[in-house]
C-alpha cells in the first residue's frame, strides 16, 4: 500500500441557479396545496379568495421590471426620455385592455384567457430551456407543449368547477358562459389531453421526467382544487416565480454574480427595478377592488391580471428573441456567444 495515498479531488458544484430555485419551490408550493386540495377541499374552498389575493400581490412584482426589457434587448441608448415613452406605452395598453374586458363585450374576455394561455404556457417552455440548457422546442411541438403547460390553468377550472367559476365569469357578461359552452370546454379539454399526452411522450424519449412531472402536477392543482385557491398558488409561486427568475437571471449586470453563485446584488437590483412600478399597481388594485365591491373578488383581480397580461406578453416577447431561445439557444443570456450579450455598461 502507497503510504502517502493522493487526496480524492473533490470536484466544484456548479452554483444554483434562480431558475432551479424556483422549480423547486414552486412544485413544493402547488404540491402541498394540491394534497390540501385533496384532503381538506371544503377548508380551501373557504379560503380561495384570501388565496387568490395573496397569490395576485406575491404576483404582481414579476413583471414590473418590464421597463427594463429594452435595454436589455439591445436598446442600450434608450435614456430617459425613452423609459417614459416605454412605461406611458405599458399603461396605456393595459388601460385599453381593462377597458375591453369592462365595455367591449363577452368576446374580449374568452380572448384574453386565450393570451394568458399562451403567455403561461410560453413561460414554462422557456424556463424548461434554461433549466436544461437545451433550445426551446420548434413548430407544433412547441405548439403543444405550450397548450399543455398553459393550458390547465384556464381550461380545467371551466370544466372541473363550473359552478364556482361561472357566476363570476357572467359577472363580466352574461354571454360569456354562452360562449364556453359546455361542448365548447369538452373540445378544449380534449385539446388539452392531446397536448399534455405528445407534450409528455416528447420529454420522457429525451429523458426529461421533470417536464412529466409538472404536467401531472398541474393537471391535479386545477382538476382537484378549489378554483381560487389553485389559481392563487399557481400564479403566485409557479408562473410569476418563474418569471421573477428568469428577469434576474435576463440582467446581464447580474451574469458575473450569478456565475459566482451570489444572489444579493442581483435580487437587489431587481427589488430596486421593481419597487415603483409594484407600489403602482398595488395602488390601482385597491381603487379597483374598492369601486368593485359589490362583485365577486376573481373579477377586479382577473381584470387587472389580464389587462396587464397585454403589454407584459410583448415586453417577454421581446425578451425571448434577445434570449436566442427561438434560435437554438437556450433562453440564458449568460449562455450566449459574447458578440451577442448585451454589456452591463448599457443597462
Amino acid at each position: 500500500m502507497h503510504p502517502n495515498p493522493p487526496l480524492p479531488v473533490r470536484t466544484q458544484r456548479a452554483p444554483l441557479t434562480p431558475a432551479a430555485a424556483a422549480t423547486a419551490v414552486s412544485l413544493a408550493a402547488v404540491i402541498a396545496v394540491t394534497l390540501a386540495g385533496v384532503t381538506i377541499p371544503e377548508v380551501l374552498t373557504a379560503a380561495g379568495p384570501v388565496a387568490l389575493a395573496v397569490g395576485f400581490l406575491l404576483g404582481l412584482p414579476h413583471g414590473a421590471a418590464d421597463h427594463l426589457v429594452p435595454r436589455w434587448a439591445g436598446a442600450a441608448a434608450l435614456r430617459r426620455a425613452g423609459m417614459v415613452t416605454v412605461v406611458a406605452g405599458y399603461v396605456t395598453a393595459a388601460g385599453l385592455a381593462w377597458a375591453a374586458l369592462s365595455f367591449v363585450g363577452p368576446w374580449a374576455l374568452p380572448v384574453m384567457m386565450l393570451v394568458s394561455v399562451v403567455h403561461f404556457g410560453l413561460g414554462d417552455v422557456v424556463t424548461e430551456a434554461q433549466r436544461e440548457s437545451a433550445p426551446a422546442p420548434t413548430g407544433w411541438e412547441l405548439a403543444a407543449a405550450v397548450f399543455a403547460r398553459g393550458g390547465p390553468s384556464m381550461i380545467l377550472p371551466l370544466v372541473c368547477w363550473p359552478s364556482t367559476l361561472d357566476p363570476a365569469l357572467n359577472a363580466f357578461d352574461p354571454q360569456v358562459t354562452a360562449l364556453l359552452s359546455p361542448p365548447v370546454r369538452v373540445v378544449l379539454l380534449c385539446l388539452l389531453g392531446l397536448s399534455c399526452l405528445v407534450t409528455g411522450v416528447r420529454a420522457w424519449r429525451r429523458g426529461r421526467r421533470l417536464v412529466v412531472v409538472e404536467l401531472v402536477v398541474l393537471l391535479a392543482l386545477f382538476a382537484t382544487t378549489p378554483p381560487l385557491a389553485a389559481f392563487g398558488v399557481y400564479f403566485g409561486a409557479w408562473h410569476s416565480l418563474r418569471h421573477l427568475a428568469r428577469m434576474v437571471e435576463a440582467d446581464p449586470r447580474n451574469t458575473a454574480d450569478l456565475r459566482a453563485g451570489r444572489w444579493r446584488a442581483p435580487v437587489r437590483r431587481f427589488v430596486t427595478a421593481a419597487a415603483v412600478p409594484t407600489t403602482g399597481a398595488l395602488v390601482a388594485t385597491v381603487v379597483l377592488v374598492a369601486v368593485a365591491a359589490q362583485t365577486p373578488l376573481l373579477v377586479p383581480m382577473l381584470s387587472i391580471l389580464l389587462a396587464l397580461t397585454v403589454p407584459h406578453v410583448v415586453f417577454v416577447a421581446m425578451l425571448d428573441g434577445a434570449s436566442g431561445c427561438w434560435a437554438g439557444g437556450t433562453g440564458r443570456p449568460y449562455d450566449l456567444p459574447a458578440q451577442r450579450r448585451p454589456a452591463a455598461a448599457d443597462v
